[in-house]
C-alpha cells in the first residue's frame, strides 16, 4: 500500500464549491468549468 504524501482530497466534483476546487486542480480550467 502506496500513503501519498499529503492526504488524498475527495473526488473532484464539476460542482462542489462554485467550480473553485476544481479550476485549481484542472490547468486548462476544464471544458465544462465555467
Amino acid at each position: 500500500m502506496r500513503r501519498r504524501s499529503r492526504p488524498a482530497p475527495p473526488a473532484p466534483l464539476p460542482q462542489l464549491r462554485g467550480v473553485d476546487p476544481v479550476r485549481v486542480r484542472l490547468p486548462a480550467g476544464g471544458t465544462w468549468a465555467t
